[in-house]
């Protein structure tokens, strides 16, 4: 007696999606709330008056303040996201690369260790380094680049080294998940064919690279621009970003429509620069 043939059943993949989906829905819901009170006139509701208006963008994207604001932290965040890319791929190179598995795995202890550390915590040990009698001051002092001691706080290169100390090490590990995966076969089939250390890194590995890199970079920078406790410390009153602005005016002003309105204007240009960077990663490589 046969029996039929009994065909398997095919998985369920969108089930896989649910824990996430379940996590991610409040973080949507959010969005479209912060959307709508965008568009009220939020002063007006305390008085009892609903309206519907565009004032809130207006004021965001046309008073100079404000958009000077957005374009620093914009600049900032691009700055920060290039540098952090290029300062994470010989690191991630270092932790895959190396033979020996102390190294590695003392490398991956310094790249994971500032995460086991509050962050405010590392952002006023900053204050101790980069104030007038802090560490770096007493280095330029001894190397004789300076002579007098200046207080590196409240500038743009207190906000830049803030935040590249806190998104660097995503970037590294960014890096080194991919790198991981590159067999070894191409840069040893390369090393045969009399090509150099440099040579190979260049015109072999970096090229493979190349996603890793730049989702690093994009990481870094969505990171910076949304920042907050760095510039708020390093940067002060004299260095706002975006997103300290966005909090001035939530618990200063009071106005929440305003607020709004610059969240999603910060999210929106952030997003389409990201957008354009990526469009122009796959032009420029072909991928």
């Amino acid at each position: 007696m046969r029996t039929a043939a009994v065909t398997p059943r095919q998985p369920r993949y969108p089930l896989l999606l649910l824990p996430a989906a379940g996590l991610l829905a409040p973080f949507y819901v959010a969005l479209v709330i912060i959307a709508g009170v965008s568009l009220v006139d939020y002063p007006g509701i305390r008085t009892g008056t609903f309206v519907i208006t565009a004032a809130n963008y207006q004021a965001a994207l046309l008073d100079s303040f404000h958009l000077a604001v957005l374009i620093r932290t914009i600049v900032i965040g691009l700055v920060v996201g290039v540098l952090s890319a290029v300062m994470a791929t010989p690191m991630a190179f270092a932790i895959v690369r190396t033979r020996r598995r102390s190294v590695r795995v003392l490398l991956t202890l310094f790249t994971i260790i500032p995460f086991l550390v509050n962050a405010l915590v590392r952002v006023f040990a900053w204050t101790t380094v980069l104030g007038r009698e802090g560490f770096l001051n007493y280095s330029l002092i001894g190397l004789g680049l300076v002579e007098t001691p200046t207080s590196f706080l409240r500038t743009d290169v207190a906000v830049v080294i803030g935040q590249l100390y806190f998104v660097l090490p995503f970037a590294i590990i960014a890096i080194t998940a991919l790198m991981s995966k590159l067999s070894e076969n191409i840069e040893h089939a390369a090393s045969i064919l009399g090509a150099t250390p440099c040579q190979t890194f260049f015109r072999i590995t970096l090229p493979l690279l190349m996603p890793a890199i730049f989702s690093a970079g994009l990481l870094a920078y969505a990171l910076s621009v949304s920042a907050f406790v760095v510039p708020l410390v390093l940067g002060g009153d004299q260095y706002k970003m975006y997103s300290n602005l966005i909090y001035d005016q939530i618990t200063f002003s009071g106005d929440y429509g305003l607020a709004a309105a610059m969240a999603v204007v910060l999210l929106v240009v952030s997003v389409v620069l990201a957008q354009g960077a990526r469009l122009f990663l796959t032009t420029a490589t072909g991928r």
